[in-house]
């Protein structure tokens, strides 16, 4: 991967262990995303490109075809055959949309938070509609609150962290966060206000010791507990 700092005059190269990086978007000066869609990894920097670490994302695994970026708000969109994922807060949850089956992705644009097209292979264009990052509800079932396992669980000492999902049944002021066996907060995930509906945060385990974590979700008089062990 080739990365300028000056408006393209030179160009310095970065090593990035990837089998076919087919897209590349940045949020900011900083943080950037990259997909790959022969091994499905996700990798994300936040040096401004001259060092990509994989990350565990919902979407991994998947033939990610695109990554994309908009900025009002500030969003990074993920794009394969089947979903197109986003983020407003660089990675840390996720918010999927589901694509009509029309074959593999070619291409994704995003014009803003409100319009995007995704065209596939064999021609076939399809418009968003109903973006989640504007969306003030979402039709899920009642009584469908939830913090789902976190994955993966263990998290292996060549990983650098997982997944937690969760589920709103409204919106609401959500609070995740992960606290060590002592009791001691260790990492504060989510703090926001989310619409219903299904989200994704990335849990980091990088400088962490051994042992067993808690990840809490609150929200309102909701709270829900999962464990996630770490090993070393």
């Amino acid at each position: 991967m080739l990365r300028s700092t000056d408006g393209g005059k030179s160009w310095q190269s970065s090593v990035v262990s990837a089998q076919n990086i087919s897209g590349l978007a940045f949020t900011d000066a900083r943080t950037g995303f990259c997909s790959d869609d022969m091994s499905g990894v996700l990798r994300r920097s936040t040096d401004g490109g001259a060092g990509w670490r994989a990350a565990f994302y919902p979407m991994s695994g998947e033939r990610n075809a695109h990554a994309t970026s908009t900025s009002d708000p500030s969003a990074v969109w993920i794009v394969n055959d089947t979903h197109a994922w986003v983020s407003n807060t660089n990675g840390q949850n996720w918010m999927r949309t589901t694509l009509v089956p029309a074959g593999p992705v070619q291409a994704s644009v995003f014009a803003d938070s409100a319009q995007g097209w995704v065209v596939t292979k064999a021609g076939i264009v399809q418009r968003l509609k109903n973006s989640p990052l504007l969306s003030a509800t979402a039709r899920v079932s009642p009584g469908a609150m939830h913090l789902y396992p976190a994955w993966p669980n263990p998290v292996g000492p060549d990983q650098l962290g997982g997944m937690l999902r969760f589920r709103l049944d409204a919106p609401g002021h959500a609070l995740l966060e992960v606290y060590n066996s002592a009791g001691v907060r260790v990492a504060r995930l989510v703090d926001t206000r989310l619409p219903a509906g299904d989200h994704v945060a990335a849990f980091s385990s990088e400088g962490l010791p051994a042992g067993s974590y808690f990840a809490q979700l609150r929200v309102g008089t909701f709270s829900r507990t999962v464990r996630i062990l770490v090993l070393r």
